[in-house]
């Protein structure tokens, strides 16, 4: 009598999110967290139609922040606070659909002063937020929820910090703070090469040998140019025909006991040109200037 072979399966092994929790100090103690690329999976595998929406809501990379950080002094053997600065802060939206019903929306917002790569961290939060309002990973996430306790996701596992108490053998200095260094810091190059990122420019070779200022500058020039390009500028039609010459202007400028240079300043924003070298549009530019300058010179005279 002949015995059927029964092929041996192993039984499918669905998601426990008690097998990827983590321990958070906080200052009752610990908590337990579930970070969110274990979120991630556990939406995946019961909500196999969701979908997850992020917004940008606002990204400043030119703004410095301070925050307070823990550093070694080498020379009096033991950790100092101090106040570090950096430029740049994120705030995201991310929108959660169980495809069953169910959703929920959250925002999150971090800071070039806390990670360099504060954007990302700000986009990875409200997908942890949002996730935890629809029920995975609430019962692990008292502290991301609660309005005292903050804490960031992060799509790797970080190691939890100290607490206060593991600390202790340190001795604390006084608060000082600390002065401009004399090179780039992580988060300016971090800050750069995003912007640069964006921009679609390539990085500079020798950006290790930027200092302090000339990063600073860099990032205020980057950002403003970032800035420029998304916005979304109308298209304005100017009949060359109907734009006065420079050498009108000029005369103009003079008959109200004004300067075209000084109207430049005003109209390009400290910039100056040749006479020769200005455009129609920006001779039509300054024909608007010089309109408002006129009335005002007018109603003055008949008031004089």
């Amino acid at each position: 009598m002949e015995q059927a072979v029964v092929e041996y399966q192993e039984p499918v092994r669905r998601f426990n999110p008690n097998d990827h929790i983590m321990q958070i100090p906080n200052k009752g103690g610990k908590s337990d967290y579930l970070p969110v690329q274990w979120r991630l999976v556990w939406f995946r595998e019961l909500c196999p139609q969701g979908t997850i929406e992020t917004q940008e809501i606002v990204v400043d990379l030119m703004t410095e922040f301070e925050g307070e950080a823990y550093v070694w002094n080498q020379d009096k053997k033991r950790s100092e606070k101090v106040l570090k600065r950096a430029p740049g802060y994120a705030r995201f939206r991310a929108i959660v659909h169980d495809g069953k019903g169910g959703f929920a929306t959250a925002t999150k917002t971090e800071k070039g002063v806390d990670f360099p790569d504060f954007v990302e961290k700000a986009e990875t939060g409200a997908v942890g937020r949002a996730l935890a309002m629809l029920g995975y990973g609430t019962q692990f996430a008292e502290m991301e929820l609660s309005e005292e306790e903050r804490i960031v996701d992060a799509p790797v596992e970080r190691k939890p910090a100290k607490s206060y108490q593991e600390r202790k053998p340190f001795v604390e200095g006084s608060v000082s703070v600390k002065e401009e260094p004399n090179m780039a810091t992580v988060q300016q190059l971090a800050s750069i090469r995003k912007l640069l990122q964006h921009l679609e420019k390539p990085e500079p070779e020798d950006q290790d040998k930027m200092t302090y200022l000339d990063a600073k500058t860099t990032i205020v020039a980057l950002a403003n140019e970032y800035k420029e390009s998304r916005e979304q500028k109308p298209v304005q039609v100017t009949n060359s025909l109907n734009a006065p010459m420079a050498f009108e202007l000029q005369r103009l400028f003079k008959g109200i006991n004004q300067s075209i240079e000084t109207a430049q300043k005003l109209t390009f924003k400290g910039a100056i040109k040749p006479l020769d070298n200005l455009t129609p549009e920006e001779c039509m530019a300054l024909k608007k200037t010089y309109d408002g300058w006129k009335k005002t010179y007018d109603e003055r005279q008949k008031s004089a």
